[in-house]
Formats: structure tokens, sequence, C-alpha cells
């Protein structure tokens, strides 16, 4: 019988998504919640007494328990970097929500020392999870709408609901939500075209959200260059009169065309007369197959931390290469990172990534 391993979450307050991972530890039949971290002594009690597991409010005091086998870091992005080496040297199995980092000395460090310990790191880049952009990518990789020619995602959501008082929006350790936000859609054009992007070209403004909002630009729309001649975009907004666009995605292909989103129930496929005789029992317009939609229908789960965890395990037992590795995360940060830089510089820019 294999050994349920110990979970411990760090950063959970009541409506973050360390209450999502929580749940997903909890569920898991191979894991089993045993601690908590939070520094907000009120948040920790809170958080303690609903799930029934201890409390801490300095994570330092998890390092040498021996029933934590798998840590998830869900702190500010910019502390990141140093719970997950402090972890990593005490040679636990890491989840770090994302983006992996703010920058890509931080991403280093943790590469780093993932090198020198017995631990795993593993990035939650969560929207390689959600069933409708795995459905995707599946799609893309069998070659059902031919080779890709223009992809494109958004992050569009409306921050002013939020506390401008929280840290996002500090003045002292800057998070642009180009790396904070839209690493999202950064991360998932990476892994739909299968290939890192050479060079993006970005503009920012700051028009939707007072001051009290941090210095970062609350939008930027960008263009990236893949090899292979693919163009791809992702728009971004912190500050759009939205309830967000659940990441809306579109894949153009040279035989056809994929629109979706997280919150639909299915993605919309559009093909060419090619390939009408292998779907003609699906679709039956003889006519003009490539305007007739075909939806494809996929369940909902778009913050699939459940699904993270559940490959994690999986990983760890029997010892398989980490698929949304720190490498990966790093890559992410390497695109959004020269996309910041664009905003400033008004030029298009190489993308430098970790060697």
């Amino acid at each position: 019988m294999k050994k349920k391993l110990g979970v411990a979450v760090i950063g959970i307050n009541p409506e973050g998504i360390g209450n999502s991972h929580s749940r997903s530890a909890i569920a898991n039949e191979n894991t089993e919640l045993v601690a908590l971290c939070e520094i907000n002594e009120e948040w920790a009690k809170n958080r303690s007494e609903f799930y029934g597991v201890p409390c801490c409010t300095d994570y330092h005091e998890l390092l040498d328990r021996e029933d934590i086998d798998i840590v998830v870091v869900c702190v500010p992005d910019h502390i990141h970097a140093d719970v997950v080496c402090d972890f990593l040297k005490a040679d636990k199995h890491v989840l770090c929500e994302k983006p992996l980092a703010l920058n890509s000395a931080d991403c280093k460090r943790m590469l780093d020392a993932e090198k020198n310990s017995k631990g795993l790191l593993m990035v939650g880049h969560v929207l390689r999870k959600a069933p409708v952009f795995m459905k995707a990518k599946q799609i893309v990789d069998e070659g059902l709408i031919g080779d890709i020619t223009y992809i494109e995602s958004e992050y569009a959501h409306n921050y002013s609901i939020m506390s401008p008082k929280q840290w996002r929006f500090s003045y002292e350790t800057p998070r642009h939500s180009f790396i904070g936000g839209a690493c999202h859609c950064v991360d998932l054009l990476r892994w739909l075209v299968g290939c890192n992007p050479t060079e993006i070209f970005a503009y920012g403004n700051h028009k939707l959200l007072g001051p009290e909002y941090g210095p970062c630009d609350d939008t930027v729309s960008s263009l990236i260059k893949f090899p292979n001649d693919i163009i791809g975009r992702v728009f971004l907004s912190i500050g759009c009169k939205s309830p967000g666009t659940g990441h809306r995605t579109v894949i153009y292909g040279t035989k056809g065309t994929l629109i979706m989103t997280s919150y639909d129930h299915y993605i919309t496929m559009y093909l060419d007369e090619y390939d009408f005789k292998s779907r003609e029992k699906i679709c039956s317009n003889t006519k003009e197959p490539y305007t007739t939609p075909i939806l494809i229908p996929v369940p909902i789960a778009s913050h699939n931390t459940a699904g993270e965890l559940e490959e994690f395990v999986d990983i760890i037992y029997n010892d398989k290469a980490v698929s949304i590795s720190a490498r990966e995360g790093a890559d992410t940060v390497a695109v959004c990172e020269a996309g910041v830089l664009s905003t400033k510089t008004g030029k298009p820019e190489k993308i430098k990534y970790y060697e």
C-alpha cells in the first residue's frame, strides 16, 4: 500500500487560491492535508478551524517536519523564491503557484536550488490542466486544424473590486500584471504552439485604475513572434469593466480554427473542405462546412488544482519527469519580462532564456 503524502499549504487567506489547493489535498486519496501556514494571525486561526488542521504563522516551523512531503506555495509572487528555495533545501517537493517569480534572477535561484535538492519543483500553470485547453492541445497535436498560423489569448479582469492596499499594488515591490496575470496566457501560448517565442513587442498604458493600484500598466497588448512564422498575441487588462473573459483563446490553423474560453461547456471548431469527408456525420451542411461550427463538449474546471496535485503525486510515486517544470515556469517569466521591457523601450525585444 502506498504511503499517503503529507501536504502543507503556505499562504491561505479565506478567499485565496490556497483554499482550492487545500481542498484538493483533502480530496486526493493519496494525500493528506497536514499543515497550513499564514502570516496573518486572524486568517491563520480562521483557516485552522475551518479545515481542522494546525496553522502556523512562520513557514520556517515546517521545514523539518518529517510528515510533510509536498509543499504548495501560495504566497505573494515576490517572495516565491525565498519560500521555494528554503523548502527545496529541506528536500521537500514543491508546487509553486504561477508565476514562478517576477524576474529571471529569482527563477534562476529556484532552478539552482532544485538541482541541489532531493525534492521536485512544479509550477502551477493551471490552464494546462483546464479540460478545455487540454482538449485544444490534443486537437492541435493531432493536426486536425493543420499548422498554426496565428494564436491569441486574453487575460481580462477588473481588479478595482480588490482592496488597493493588497500586495499586488505595492509601490515597494511592484508586481507588473503582465508577469503576474498575463503569464497565464503567455504560458498557454507557449504550450499550445509547442516551442518558445523569440521576440515580443508590447504597448501598455495606465488609464483604468487609479494610482492607489500601483505604478504598473493596467492594460497591455503584445505581439509575439514564434518560430515557423507563427504570430501570437496576448492582451491584458486588469481594470476593464468585465467579469473576466475566461482567458478567451483563438487558434487559427491552415485547416481550421478553434475558439474557446475556460467558462464554456464546449470548444467551437471550424474545419475546411479538406476535412469534410472525415466529419460528414458530425456536420450536415454539405455546401460550406467551414462556416458550420462543430461544438466539442468539455467539462468546466478553470482552476483545476486537483488535476495539478494528481499529476504531481503520480510524478513523485513513479519517478517521472515534471511536465510543468521550473524551467517551463522560468521560460514563461522570460517572455513576460521581455514584454514589460518592450512597453518601456517602445521596441521589439529579443527574449533571453535561462541557459
